[in-house]
């Protein structure tokens, strides 16, 4: 069956939040999609989650990993399995606004030149409650000035053409916990991004999210991506670039709810 998107979401013990996730995407006012979920190894009941709405909907493609693989595993997986045009992402506990896919898939169609776009969000708690807007960059020069500070482009909500995926060689599985940052590092020799300035989608923010539990390990991750961008991929930061990389090496070695606060703050100002 032809279509021209595959939304791509890895689950692992997502449960509680699992439904609200899906239909999300069911309920798009754009519907020529596979909808592409890999059950990474879940312990709790998204799997019986998982196959109801498999027998309701026929554009759902379930697949799944015998054991918790890590993410690049499951979305290399599911790359594997795609043959849309379009890679659209998505998380086990968000929620799409349901013109998401119809917008960014016509922004990507008015500009051939960009490989990834993605879009502010609406951070919620556990209990729904709106927390604050994300907004990010929108032009490709603004992104550039802003990845060796922070991630101007976040994974959960962003859709990549299927063809620049295979020239990147897919998702590197030494960068478990910086997955993206280095997929855009390999991605921008060649393309340009971009970020659509409208909220697209509820980006649910709670104490087990990793950004929380593995505030340290991702930052040693982003300082290793950043480091090899400079080294290997010829990226040229600035004087200030190198001194927020070595604010990064310092905190790495303070609290998480601290580092969790700082990054929040320099994320502030130099937005």
């Amino acid at each position: 069956m032809s279509h021209i998107v595959d939304v791509v979401m890895p689950v692992y013990n997502a449960a509680p939040y699992l439904k609200f996730s899906i239909e999300s995407i069911l309920n798009q006012s754009f519907s020529d999609f596979w909808f592409i979920i890999i059950d990474d190894g879940s312990t709790d009941w998204s799997r019986e989650i998982l196959q109801q709405y498999a027998k309701r909907d026929t554009r759902i493609q379930l697949l799944r990993n015998k054991n918790n693989s890590w993410i690049c595993v499951s979305l290399n997986k599911a790359i594997d399995h795609s043959n849309a045009t379009y890679i659209l992402r998505m998380d086990a506990d968000d929620i799409s606004d349901k013109d998401r896919i119809r917008i960014q898939v016509e922004f990507m169609e008015k500009h051939m030149n960009v490989w990834v776009c993605g879009c502010n969000v609406q951070c919620i708690n556990k209990e729904w409650s709106v927390s604050f807007i994300k907004k990010y960059p929108y032009t490709d020069e603004d992104i550039r000035k802003k990845i060796f500070f922070f991630n101007p482009i976040n994974h959960p909500w962003a859709i990549m053409r299927r063809s620049a995926l295979d020239k990147a060689w897919l998702y590197n599985d030494n960068f478990i916990l910086a997955e993206d940052l280095d997929l855009w590092f390999r991605l921008w020799q060649y393309s340009k991004f971009a970020n659509i300035p409208q909220v697209l989608l509820q980006y649910r923010i709670f104490d087990t999210n990793s950004t929380h539990r593995k505030s340290q390990k991702m930052v040693k991750q982003a300082i290793k991506t950043r480091m090899m961008a400079i080294r290997k991929y010829w990226y040229k930061p600035g004087v200030i670039w190198w001194l927020a990389i070595t604010m990064a090496f310092v905190i790495q070695y303070l609290s998480a709810n601290i580092v969790h606060l700082l990054f929040y703050k320099l994320r502030s100002v130099v937005q």
